[in-house]
């Protein structure tokens, strides 16, 4: 499936401009394959910018989740995560959040 999404409208260069995105989800799982935008400013701007998603995991033995993201910009890729473990709801403190110093 292909879904488009506009988000609320950016302003670039003091112009408004749309922000769409498309969400490409598999038909048998509605697992998110991939998703499109266009860039709108910078050297890239009027090329599509690319997230895949792929070697989706069971988390917890009930969530489906992607251990491995690729993202590409005009077709050439700019990097690749590969997630190594996901925890939901882990115990986090307040100080886990203060900046050193």
């Amino acid at each position: 499936y292909k879904i488009e999404v506009q988000r609320e409208n950016t302003i670039v260069e003091g112009k408004e401009k749309k922000d769409i995105v498309y969400y490409y989800l598999a038909v048998d799982s509605g697992l998110s394959l991939f998703q499109e935008s266009a860039l709108q400013d910078g050297q890239d701007a009027s090329k599509v910018a690319t997230l895949e998603f792929s070697d989706y995991q069971l988390v917890e033995g009930k969530y489906l989740t992607p251990f491995k993201v690729i993202q590409s910009i005009g077709g050439q890729d700019v990097f690749e995560l590969v997630i190594k473990k996901v925890e939901l709801d882990p115990a986090v403190t307040d100080k886990e959040f203060k900046f050193p110093g």
